[in-house]
């Protein structure tokens, strides 16, 4: 480091622990803002009301006196309730020229500090910043960023599924958007909320909408290898009904998609394949449980019988999904594995029977 960089860096930290202390000491509500002077720097708080007025927004600007040049990277404005001040509510990025701004802010107290971004004020806070003051932190790691998001999406849904979900609604944000580096590491994130049966149905639909409707170029380089386990796992009765049949074929689906533009079908993938076929045995046994109900089962010894077997279940089959959207590739693969059981003989002629 040069005596000039040397020297710099000083500057920066001698301003930036400045910075801190000045803004321990502001606050703002609906009806008033707050001003800090320093010796380096001074800071602004402008509150504004939002239409209709039910909500507030404000900016936060950090100006140095004179030539002085601070580095705000990494630093982030978090706010708190001063009625709970011991628990975040929300935080901000500092953009290149000191300015931090909220939006979306219930009519309350709030008191302000400057501290180093962390991972943890994901879960942490109530409310996070929009998709594009995420999006212009070109320092935050993409794959690391959208996993924090989608655990917090993934929490929220579990924890109170009818409240507004700001972190899944950021990633199909990062998704849906032409020319952002969070795209790619957003749709893997989709493709997890899509296979986590503890996410919200609503979620699960819309990340399958997006998987679907997106570039291939981008499906063909999504890490599969997660997935694997948690789709083999059998479907108990109750956890089929809960997340309905039909999501299931979009999952298939979805994954038919993925695969139709792998480079080859090779041990990975067909590994995937196998966890599909395996996964597919519990919505043949729960949906045969289904129509049995419906249809009016008969207790006998030791067995329970029907009044004529069920119809039509193979048609029913997510496979046939995952062969649509895969291509003859994908069903000739699916075939060579399902041959090796006599079971499958009904499923497999709906196979070969499928168009291209």
């Amino acid at each position: 480091m040069t005596r000039s960089q040397l020297a710099n860096s000083r500057v920066t930290k001698t301003v930036i622990a400045e910075a801190k202390n000045l803004m321990e000491k502001c606050g703002f509500t609906e009806h008033r803002g707050d001003y800090r002077e320093g010796k380096y720097i001074a800071i602004l708080v402008d509150p504004r009301l939002e239409e209709p007025g039910c909500f507030l927004s404000s900016q936060v600007t950090c100006r140095g006196f004179g030539h002085v040049k601070v580095n705000w990277s990494g630093l982030v404005i978090v706010l708190k309730e001063e009625n709970r001040p011991n628990s975040p509510f929300a935080f901000a990025f500092l953009n290149p020229l000191g300015i931090a701004r909220f939006s979306g802010l219930p009519l309350q107290g709030y008191r302000l500090s400057l501290e180093p971004y962390q991972g943890e004020l994901w879960t942490a806070v109530a409310h996070i910043p929009p998709a594009e003051q995420i999006e212009q932190q070109a320092w935050l790691d993409p794959e690391v960023l959208c996993r924090a998001l989608s655990a917090r999406a993934s929490g929220m849904s579990s924890e109170k599924p009818e409240l507004y979900n700001d972190a899944f609604e950021s990633i199909l944000s990062f998704a849906g958007r032409q020319e952002s580096r969070l795209k790619r590491p957003a749709l893997q994130s989709c493709l997890g909320i899509l296979c986590d049966p503890g996410s919200h149905t609503n979620m699960r639909t819309s990340a399958a909408r997006v998987l679907t409707e997106k570039s291939t170029s981008l499906l063909s380089d999504i890490d599969l290898t997660p997935y694997i386990s948690d789709i083999s796992k059998p479907q108990s009765a109750l956890d089929f009904l809960h997340n309905k049949p039909d999501l299931d074929e979009k999952l298939f689906g979805v994954f038919g998609t993925i695969l139709s533009v792998r480079p080859s079908l090779g041990r990975g993938e067909k590994d995937l394949i196998s966890a599909l076929i395996a996964r597919s045995r519990s919505f043949e046994l729960n949906t045969q449980e289904q129509e049995m109900r419906i249809r009016g089962a008969i207790p006998t010894r030791g067995a329970v019988r029907t009044r004529g077997p069920a119809k039509g279940l193979e048609s029913k089959n997510p496979l046939i999904a995952l062969a649509r959207a895969g291509g003859t590739r994908v069903r000739n693969t699916l075939v060579d594995i399902l041959k090796k059981d006599e079971r499958n003989s009904g499923l497999m002629t709906l196979l070969k029977n499928l168009k291209s």
